[in-house]
């Protein structure tokens, strides 16, 4: 499996986007296990943060952003040619860092934080074809082994949208072709 995809969630409040690429196996057509990674496809800014720094002003502007890696596991409720329908869980490891403007425009660091997650959530799949197939999902992200501000900003539901190549449906496929 190799997969694209692309998250919404939010972060203290505001919409985020987090993209990724998710890349696996499927056993026995109903576990699929692999691995993803992820980072927001731009940085989070807010200006309404009070930083308490030296070299912070009143106005100081805070820029979040976020990398993570994954290890996920999607076991398939039911699947017919077309639908499919699965719940994915998935813990994840990465890093929360927050940058402050300082008085001089110049952007100092404010925080570095790793941090631990799980995930649950309900996924459908419609196959376009046997090897191409848009997917969506809802869940939750449970933080934990970080401090509580990340588990503030990031325990939070998402949804999540992306499209899932199947390689070995599309080799078939390619090679089927040709072979009539």
């Amino acid at each position: 499996m190799l997969g694209l995809d692309a998250r919404r969630s939010f972060f203290r409040g505001a919409p985020v986007k987090i993209n990724g690429l998710r890349t696996g196996l499927e056993y026995k057509g109903v576990h699929r296990f692999g691995l993803g990674f992820y980072g927001l496809s731009k940085n989070v800014v807010f200006t309404h943060i009070i930083v308490d720094h030296p070299a912070a002003t009143d106005t100081s502007s805070v820029i979040f952003n976020v990398g993570y890696a994954s290890l996920f596991y999607e076991r398939v409720l039911f699947k017919s040619p077309k639908w499919e329908f699965a719940i994915p869980t998935e813990f994840s490891a990465g890093t929360i860092t927050g940058r402050f403007e300082d008085s001089t425009g110049i952007f100092l660091p404010l925080v570095e934080s790793p941090f631990s997650a799980l995930t649950v959530g309900f996924q459908t799949k419609y196959y376009i074809f046997s090897w191409l197939a848009p997917r969506a999902s809802v869940g939750y992200r449970f933080s934990f082994n970080t401090s509580p501000e990340v588990k503030g900003a990031f325990n939070r539901p998402y949804y999540s949208f992306g499209v899932q190549v199947l390689l070995g449906e599309l080799y078939r496929a390619i090679f089927k072709k040709k072979e009539d």
